[in-house]
């Protein structure tokens, strides 16, 4: 299990801010998660956990899981939401994140939020297009490495080393990286 780096400035992922999330993202066996227990800040008016809050840490895992996947810097482009159960406060959830596939221009993930039984209580699917304007370097040059293994480092690394285009390979020849598939 390796801890993903997190990036300073946002809200969701960054350890430094104070009135933020704090996801800590984990990468294991081709999965992208963290581990989930938000606090009364983040309520609606009815005491649950806003789902726009729900919705941006699922899209934040999707990236994850794409980044991983593929090397590609991508926006979300169009989704489905479901939100089937509210989210407590001060319970335990786990989020997950996977890369699914390449269709055409779309870059397809999906997410959702289970409890320690197993019970669904959001799932998301979105299609990401490949952000022309933010580079990977651009994109990278705010992740902090601390508390990623060398192993994980290289990764990161090798993404910026790369010349050739990885969404292109795995269509072509199905390889993998060791974090899962291009």
């Amino acid at each position: 299990m390796e801890i993903l780096p997190d990036h300073r400035n946002s809200f969701l992922v960054s350890q430094d801010r104070p009135d933020g999330v704090k996801l800590q993202i984990m990468y294991e066996d081709g999965e992208i998660f963290s581990d989930l227990r938000l606090d009364g800040r983040f309520n609606s008016e009815n005491g649950v956990i806003l789902s726009g809050i729900l919705f941006g840490i699922m899209d934040v895992m999707m990236w994850c899981a794409i980044l991983v996947s593929t090397g590609k810097i991508c926006a979300t482009h169009t989704v489905k939401v479901d939100f089937i159960e509210p989210v407590e406060p001060d319970k335990p959830y786990r989020v997950t994140g996977r890369f699914i596939g390449i269709e055409g221009r779309d870059v397809n993930a999906a997410a959702y939020i289970k409890d320690g039984s197993g019970n669904l209580f959001a799932s998301v699917n979105a299609a990401f297009r490949e952000n022309k304007d933010v580079s990977l370097e651009q994109a990278l040059k705010h992740f902090f490495l601390t508390g990623t293994t060398p192993e994980l480092r290289r990764f990161f690394k090798s993404l910026l080393d790369e010349k050739h285009d990885q969404c292109e390979k795995v269509k072509e020849e199905g390889e993998l990286y060791p974090y899962g598939p291009l």
